[in-house]
């Protein structure tokens, strides 16, 4: 048995699988050595389905019923388009594998690759404003035109609103992620399996660790969160009561050692009262997507290293193949600091969609944002 058949062997018996296969692992670094392990070792590690199930395996192998259930998972998986994902695959998303005791089953659907670029957790209140879930969308279509991944939980309000404004951008290659509190073939809340199916045409995925067929439940959630900002470079709160569930995901990212920001509100609205406490506890506060974008820029620039393809030649200093308001705005930019409203007026064109250009020539590498505004990159024409 691999690790990989072993992991959802051990998921699919309980919900404490993915505890018991690191456990497993820590003290055999070597499967094949568990296998042969005298049974009061197992007792130690396993709980009684868990041992009934090795037991099985040891005694009948492939011909056993925990093989069986292993088998007829991955069948199902296959059958609906489903991808397994284990930590020791290679586009296990890479992120997600540094955090303590990371998901050992990832159920995915639509593009898995997708979970391997830079990513930003958006999450918010449920009960969300008019003007919060405004904001939202605007902030999610700005970031994801700039190259980033809007990751989420598909819920009502803040969750839902993300995810539209990240499929706004125009983007074409996963735009957004949602991560599910239910199986991935399980669309919760129902009203939103239209808004799931726009996040697969668009290239986006559809994650959980839940095997296929579960359902919601508010036990769940927790995982849920853990996943979201496990998956992202930072986690952005628009909009949340003080005793909330994005208030745990933002304590997750805090833990996993990632960026934390928030949206301020009105100080009469309850649903902005999580957002301030997070702030006063040193979240950075966020009033455009350039302030995400210039807390991130260090690991942004890591990630690109790591997954971007060569750029393109360049012809007289400026890149080909950038649209042609990109290309104005990167010839405008010189070696020096400029802030945006100055070359705003330059170039004659709003604010909020210079910003956008920005961003998006940050992704690339073609300008970097430094304390008294952005610069061009030298290259090598």
């Amino acid at each position: 048995m691999t690790p990989q058949d072993l992991a959802l062997g051990l998921h699919l018996l309980s919900a404490t699988g993915n505890r018991t296969y690191w456990r497993i692992l820590k003290h055999f670094p070597v499967l094949s050595s568990f296998w042969t392990a005298p049974i009061e070792r197992w007792r130690a590690l396993l709980d009684d389905d868990e041992l009934a199930a090795c037991l099985d395996y040891r005694a009948n192998g492939e011909q056993g019923y925990w093989w069986e259930r292993i088998q007829s998972e991955r069948s199902r998986c296959a059958e609906t388009d489903v991808r397994l994902l284990f930590p020791a695959d290679e586009d296990y998303p890479p992120l997600l594998k540094e955090i303590h005791q990371a998901p050992s089953v990832l159920y995915v659907r639509g593009n898995a690759a997708t979970l391997s670029l830079p990513q930003l957790a958006i999450v918010g209140s449920r009960k969300a404003t008019p003007a919060g879930i405004r904001v939202c969308e605007t902030l999610a279509e700005t970031l994801a035109r700039g190259g980033l991944t809007v990751t989420s939980g598909l819920a009502l309000g803040i969750d839902a609103a993300a995810h539209r404004g990240a499929l706004a951008s125009t983007r074409r290659d996963g735009p957004t992620v949602a991560v599910f509190g239910a199986a991935v073939d399980v669309i919760y809340p129902r009203r939103h399996r239209e808004l799931a199916q726009q996040i697969l045409d668009s290239g986006g995925a559809l994650v959980s660790t839940l095997a296929l067929g579960t359902r919601a439940h508010r036990y769940h959630f927790p995982e849920r969160n853990r996943i979201v900002s496990g998956l992202s470079m930072g986690a952005l709160v628009v909009e949340a009561a003080l005793k909330s569930g994005s208030l745990i995901t933002a304590r997750l990212a805090m833990e996993q050692g990632r960026d934390v920001f928030a949206v301020p509100g009105s100080v009469f609205n309850p649903q902005a009262a999580g957002c301030h406490a997070l702030i006063r506890q040193g979240a950075t506060l966020v009033e455009k997507a350039e302030d995400v974008v210039q807390e991130l820029a260090a690991m942004l620039d890591f990630v690109r290293d790591e997954a971007s393809p060569p750029a393109a030649p360049l012809v007289n200093g400026i890149e080909t193949g950038l649209e042609p308001g990109q290309a104005r705005v990167l010839a405008q930019l010189g070696y020096d600091d400029r802030h945006p409203d100055a070359l705003a007026s330059e170039l004659k064109i709003p604010v909020p969609e210079l910003l956008s250009i920005l961003l998006d020539l940050e992704v690339m590498g073609l300008v970097e944002n430094r304390a008294l505004g952005y610069i061009r990159v030298p290259g090598p024409g």
